[in-house]
């Protein structure tokens, strides 16, 4: 058998094959049996001129999430139980809350058509890119001083939400 680092554009590992018969290819860089088991050398760096391998560019952040984890990073409010999501999920479907919030009438149903229309795209997503600019103005909008302060996003809350690369339990 014959083993391979297969290396990607910038010569970095991105997988390796065990073959029958003799390669000849600039990406396909011959290894031991050993390294073939172990798979280390995925993400690793190989420098052709010293035949070496060393540490690969730290990946890219990830800017996609699920819509739960989404969701999950509105602040939690005051009353250390709801985010700010919660409550304006709320402020949709309770009006007594609403009008509790001195939000009724016309205020109340073009309040509530802003939040319906990010919500129903929110809805049908699986994951929510931090960088697509519908959801920078979603989550933007929900600065506007129009907005019942309870839920209101500050500036900087809104832009930790959008700014802040996805963890490994935020993403699919």
């Amino acid at each position: 058998m014959f083993y391979y680092a297969q290396l990607n554009s910038q010569n970095i590992c991105e997988g390796i094959s065990s073959l029958a018969d003799f390669v000849t290819q600039d990406n396909m860089i011959a290894i031991t049996e050993e390294q073939y088991t172990a798979t280390s050398l995925i993400g690793q760096l190989y420098d052709a001129s010293t035949q070496t391998w060393s540490a690969g560019p730290a990946p890219a952040p990830t800017w996609v999430i699920t819509r739960n984890a989404f969701q999950n990073r509105f602040p939690i409010t005051a009353n250390n139980v709801s985010t700010k999501y919660d409550l304006m999920t709320l402020f949709l479907s309770d009006a007594g809350y609403a009008a509790s919030l001195g939000v009724t009438g016309a205020d109340l149903y073009s309040l509530r058509s802003l939040i319906i229309t990010g919500n129903n795209r929110l809805s049908v997503a699986r994951s929510i890119d931090l960088q697509n600019q519908a959801t920078i103005d979603y989550v933007n909008m929900m600065t506007n001083a129009a907005f019942p302060e309870v839920f209101r996003l500050t500036t900087a809350e809104a832009t930790t939400i959008l700014t802040t690369p996805a963890s490994p339990n935020e993403i699919l």
